[in-house]
């Protein structure tokens, strides 16, 4: 598989100080995601990090979204420490969207609701009673 980051960015990216902000880049690479190719994805992943394409917050809150939709967890929480330490100021809402995706997986979701509190400390989260079955909370 052969992936030219540079090709989208010139469709639709902005110049940030330290690479491409690109959300279209981002939606090729959640469709490689929703197939839940790993492999594929992971090595996309590192073209578009050697090519220093950045994410915009909602498209990394969208890819830790779909990464656990896939049930690729491990790949989540990267994308979600990459996120982190991105340039771009963290936004709420991404934040709220990956913390949906991680219902069913409660320690993750309770280290990420802790950063997100750290973040926006006037900020509430709705916590789902855990009686919920998982049909119920998707």
């Amino acid at each position: 598989m052969s992936f030219s980051p540079s090709r989208y960015t010139m469709l639709s990216g902005k110049k940030s100080g330290t690479g491409q902000i690109c959300s279209f880049t981002g939606i090729c690479f959640l469709c490689l995601l929703g197939t839940r190719r790993r492999e594929e994805a992971r090595q996309v992943w590192a073209d578009l990090r050697s090519e220093e394409v950045l994410f915009d917050q909602h498209t990394y809150g969208d890819i830790v979204r779909a990464f656990t939709d896939g049930g690729l967890l491990d790949l989540a929480m990267e994308f979600y420490d990459e996120m982190r330490s991105s340039p771009d100021p963290p936004l709420s809402l991404p934040f709220r969207v990956m913390l949906k995706g991680l219902i069913p997986y409660p320690e993750l979701r309770e280290k990420m609701k802790e950063d997100f509190l750290e973040l926006f400390p006037n900020m509430i989260i709705y916590d789902p009673p855990e009686n919920l079955s998982n049909d119920e909370q998707r």
